[in-house]
């Protein structure tokens, strides 16, 4: 295994020379922990600063996302196919089956998926509860922590429920594209 400072050390001019993937797998993690060890030691204000502008790239990224799924459903593909909510039918639908093979009940199958599913969406809404954290030191409580309820529920539903709605709707669940290896 080769050291973490040996491999970020790498000149850029020397990039075009590296051919195998591994190398690639092991300089870009390097590097990002690298830059996000160095940006945490400049202080609080730059931290603060790096934090609004990744977060503002997140979010424009998001919306453009969102709206590039929009655009895909109603026709905007390279076949100019309006997809609607065809893969809301059967066997399309976001309720698919789920090891049906093994527990032979469609019911349950379905069940099944989604609780699969939402067990691993959970983990999207971890950090909610951080607004009942800061009711201590929020200025005026009363005021700003119901805003501050609302604007997250807002987000939560833009941003989450409304990407996953996008995706359900141009991407099948039978899909097995998404879990080929290539």
């Amino acid at each position: 295994m080769v050291p973490i400072g040996t491999i970020t050390d790498i000149p850029h001019s020397h990039f075009h020379r590296i051919q195998s993937v591994q190398a690639y797998l092991l300089i870009f993690p390097a590097l990002t922990l690298r830059s996000v060890f160095c940006i945490n030691l400049l202080g609080v204000r730059v931290f603060g600063e790096l934090e609004f502008w990744f977060s503002s790239i997140k979010v424009v990224t998001l919306i453009g996302l969102i709206l590039m799924g929009i655009i895909i459903d109603l026709g905007g593909n390279p076949k100019h196919d309006r997809l609607g909510f065809r893969y809301w039918d059967h066997p399309y639908g976001p309720m698919g089956t789920y090891l049906n093979g093994q527990v032979h009940n469609y019911h349950l199958s379905i069940f099944l998926g989604f609780w699969a599913t939402l067990t691993n969406a959970l983990f999207a809404y971890i950090g909610t509860e951080l607004i009942g954290v800061t009711v201590g030191e929020a200025q005026a409580p009363r005021k700003n922590i119901p805003i501050a309820i609302r604007r997250t529920f807002f987000r939560i539903l833009v941003f989450y429920i409304g990407s996953v709605f996008v995706i359900s709707l141009i991407v099948p669940s039978t899909d097995n594209v998404r879990y080929s290896r290539r």
